[in-house]
């Protein structure tokens, strides 16, 4: 009996488990039992690469829709987990050099993890957004193909003063070693939600495809206005999180026709803009309004721009801004590329407003 129990126990195991993250919209309706959650906060993280080491010996594998991983090699004794925040396409930094990981457990057995907080709880999410906008549906937006990997350096603290969250797009570098999208997990000394940093992450990430859809990259990028610059990643933003949500079954996420009571109706309200921060502000729905159907006039007076262009599509927006510099230049190729049923007339009552 003794020697059956000592072979049972160092017989070989694989190493396999789940990696789960809490997100604060979550899933909903059927995304619940399709993604097999017991919490709906609980959601899956995908692509995720897992690591199994003992000694010399590291076996790995990758999370799957559902978070699942088994890992390419078995061992007979106990490994030590971990995970790299990291793909072919773009790494996670643990500040401004640092590679982001997650030390898990030395255990013989599955490793079924569900990170809850921490720098853990951020870059998971960044990790999330970052995976969307390079490998899932973006809704034909252009995903970015740097020379090197993205590099999302992540700071867990406030951001102070004269510090900035976003893209360092001077140092889109051929060495892979700088960072090139700085983000905080502090705004005014408070945590962000996910789905805050979700977005941002993408608003960022959205400056660097904007750069790659320049002919000539940088250097004609440094000339567009930052009026424009700004309003494009903030319509990316809205577009590529409403379809992360969406997919994970919140219908009425971002839905401006949703119940007033809804907690996310509007996000970082950017469909629920107001004339005043026209002078203040290089942030705007002006790429917004020509695709959406939501007219904030109609709903909140003339205090609002007056939305009454809907049949742009992000994608023929996308195909113009290579030649997009200003309000004139957007005025310019908006008419050029007009769709069916709109007018000169629509596109500069549209645009008054800037």
């Amino acid at each position: 009996m003794a020697c059956n129990e000592n072979k049972n126990r160092w017989s070989r195991w694989r190493p396999s488990g789940r990696i789960l993250v809490y997100d604060d919209v979550g899933a909903s309706g059927n995304m619940i039992n399709f993604l097999n959650l017991s919490n709906r906060h609980y959601i899956p993280v995908e692509k995720a690469k897992v690591r199994a080491r003992r000694w010399f010996i590291t076996y790995v594998g990758y999370t799957n829709e559902k978070g699942y991983f088994s890992c390419n090699g078995r061992f007979r004794r106990p490994a030590n987990y971990s995970i790299v925040w990291e793909t072919s396409k773009f790494d996670i930094r643990n500040g401004t050099f640092g590679q982001a990981y997650y030390n898990g457990p030395k255990i013989r057995g599955n490793w079924n993890l569900t990170i809850t907080g921490g720098k853990s709880l951020r870059f998971a999410t960044i990790f999330r957004a970052a995976c969307r906008y390079q490998y899932w549906n973006i809704g034909g937006l252009k995903r970015p193909n740097v020379w090197s990997k993205i590099k999302y350096s992540y700071y867990h603290r406030n951001k102070r003063h004269g510090e900035f969250s976003g893209i360092n797009w001077g140092n889109w570098d051929f060495t892979g070693t700088l960072p090139n999208i700085r983000l905080f997990g502090q705004v005014n000394h408070s945590w962000v939600l996910t789905n805050e940093l979700y977005s941002t992450t993408i608003h960022e990430t959205a400056h660097a495809s904007h750069i790659e859809l320049m002919n000539a990259g940088e250097i004609q990028f440094s000339q567009v206005s930052n009026f424009i610059v700004e309003s494009w990643a903030d319509a990316v933003e809205w577009y590529i999180t409403k379809i992360e949500y969406n997919w994970l079954g919140n219908s009425n996420f971002d839905n401006p026709f949703a119940p007033y009571n809804y907690q996310y109706r509007f996000v970082d309200n950017k469909q629920n803009w107001t004339i005043s921060l026209a002078s203040s502000s290089d942030y705007s729905p002006i790429f917004i309004d020509l695709v959406d159907n939501y007219n904030q006039t109609s709903r909140f007076g003339t205090s609002y721009p007056n939305d009454i262009i809907n049949s742009y599509t992000m994608h023929n927006i996308k195909q113009l801004l290579k030649h997009v510099y200003g309000l004139y230049s957007l005025k310019n190729k908006l008419k050029a590329n007009k769709p069916y049923g709109v007018t000169d007339n629509d596109i500069d009552n549209q645009l008054s407003i800037y």
